[in-house]
């Protein structure tokens, strides 16, 4: 079933060399039959892959796992510095290594989701996605996104969208942007890139585009926009080059500082994008097409430290 989640081998692989390997392949297996989609099952491996090796730090015997070193393990992630674990959700990686734990201990199982009988998408939101994937290569989850304030839109006009106009639009982004910040600007970009499609497709005026309200981004209330050549340099000069979680970090700080890549180019990046004969670092970028940067003398020894402390 792993193969059914993970298109990587090397993931794939991985989880099997696990020291709970076998466990984890059993619970991912259990989670594809009660009908977890494949981000949820994957968020959920990867918590119990936490939870694991949490527990081997421990000294713990997995079978005999229970609920008290589920409360130890939640307390671990308030100081969580596990690498490549990312503990930005606490409630999330619970909420896994809870289901992973039930799954060892055979009792409590996850109810059997039913799925949702297939309704037909409006045709204006499938015509949308097509247009996306052609003319901007947006993913499938950046189209899922996308699709949430877009279906709430085509709720309300159907599959007429010469009934929008500028009061509208701006009643529909401000109902639906009263909730959080983040939200409002998820409908905002979201409403703006499906006008750009109708207006592209002659369905609406150009002028519809201004009338998108701007909702208040509070500058005091968010991490700084950038840090100063100063402060960056201090940060790569922190990592501990002696250990290979201190060479992974050099390297990738190197990337985000030296190239500007965004964090997504890094995560996506492998060892065949490297063309180490004639120093050229070959990037996709968030249309998908392939960059090709020059690899500096810097970049080449951070990447060759991390592969030799890897190996």
């Amino acid at each position: 079933m792993l193969s059914k989640l993970f298109n990587a081998p090397a993931r794939i692989q991985t989880i099997r060399c696990n020291p709970a390997g076998s466990l984890i392949e059993g619970f991912a297996d259990h989670l594809v039959h009660r009908g977890y989609s494949k981000i949820s099952a994957r968020r959920h491996i990867r918590s119990a892959e936490h939870f694991v090796q949490w527990a081997a730090r421990q000294r713990r015997v997995f079978q005999e796992l229970g609920d008290g070193d589920l409360q130890s393990f939640a307390v671990h992630l308030d100081r969580c510095r596990c690498g490549r674990f990312f503990c930005g959700n606490p409630m999330e990686v619970i909420a896994g290594a809870r289901l992973f734990l039930r799954h060892v201990q055979g009792v409590e199982q996850p109810p059997i989701r039913k799925r949702n009988v297939l309704v037909a998408e409006p045709e204006l939101l499938t015509s949308f996605a097509s247009w996306m994937r052609l003319r901007r290569g947006t993913s499938d989850a950046g189209l899922y996104n996308y699709s949430i304030p877009i279906r709430r839109l085509l709720k309300q006009i159907g599959d007429d969208p010469y009934r929008l106009n500028a009061h509208f639009l701006r009643q529909f982004i401000l109902e639906q942007s009263r909730d959080s910040r983040w939200l409002a600007s998820r409908c905002r970009t979201a409403i703006r890139m499906f006008l750009r499609f109708l207006i592209a497709e002659g369905f609406c005026p150009a002028g519809l585009l201004g009338a998108i309200p701007i909702v208040a981004q509070w500058r005091l209330a968010t991490l700084p926009r950038y840090l100063p050549p100063e402060d960056v340099e201090r940060v790569i000069s922190s990592c501990d080059v002696s250990s290979r979680v201190g060479c992974r970090d050099r390297a990738i700080l190197l990337l985000l500082a030296r190239l500007g890549l965004r964090a997504g180019d890094i995560v996506q990046m492998s060892l065949k994008d490297v063309d180490w004969k004639n120093a050229w670092l070959h990037v996709s970028g968030k249309n998908r097409r392939q960059v090709r940067l020059p690899l500096t003398q810097e970049l080449d020894e951070a990447a060759t430290r991390r592969i030799c402390r890897r190996w």
